[in-house]
């Protein structure tokens, strides 16, 4: 009993200095990408792509449109990301700095996302280093401070792949929803996701397999 009260005790001094290791690690990928916008003087001016274009046509009443080589395309991109700018622009009077705190606080979700998916699948210490990677990955942090959908597009790639990870066998139905749900918002900034979904399949179809089993072994 003694050993076992001794780990217990162990895991309760441990956990509180894990959640501070994972909130450093956010810290720390939020400062660097706001001082890489500022350092960019990307808060004013920032480098802006196609989903610019769309969203203030779509604040103008021109719709989802964009024109290029004097032809009007009507769904020239997956619609989520430029929704996105269009709602932080009609809430805030089109202002750049606030859409760029936007995406430093999804940049900075990444990498909890990364550490998260870790601990799923290694030891802790090796999720945290992922994490810190994820943090000052270089081009992570470039492609923050511009309007680009890359930064979405890689934090609902792991959202969902966390919700598979976190599948609960237990609550299979809630589960499975979730999972679904965040599958179906990454359709709508980068579609080539469904590529994975028949491996995402697989993992619920094990993980329910093998709860069962342990279950009728009971």
């Amino acid at each position: 009993m003694s050993s076992v009260s001794s780990v217990v005790e162990i895991s309760h001094l441990q956990r509180p200095r894990l959640s501070a290791m994972i909130l450093a690690c956010c810290l720390l990928a939020a400062a660097v990408r706001t001082a890489a916008f500022a350092a960019t003087d990307r808060f004013r001016h920032p480098e802006v792509w196609e989903s610019e274009t769309i969203a203030t046509n779509v604040l103008e009443g021109r719709g989802f449109t964009y024109t290029t080589l004097g032809t009007v395309y009507r769904s020239y991109m997956e619609p989520l990301y430029p929704g996105l700018c269009a709602l932080v622009y009609r809430l805030t009077g089109h202002r750049f700095w606030v859409l760029a705190i936007v995406q430093v606080l999804v940049g900075t979700s990444l990498v909890w996302l990364v550490i998260v998916c870790g601990r799923h699948l290694v030891p802790e210490g090796a999720a945290l280093l992922a994490g810190l990677f994820a943090a000052l990955h270089p081009a992570l942090i470039v492609y923050t401070t511009k309007f680009h959908p890359f930064v979405l597009d890689t934090v609902l790639w792991f959202s969902a792949f966390a919700a598979v990870l976190a599948f609960r066998p237990d609550h299979p139905w809630r589960s499975a929803a979730a999972a679904g749900v965040l599958v179906g918002l990454c359709v709508l900034t980068r579609p080539t996701i469904l590529a994975c979904v028949p491996a995402m399949l697989w993992w619920l179809w094990a993980r329910s397999r093998d709860i069962a089993r342990a279950r009728i072994a009971m």
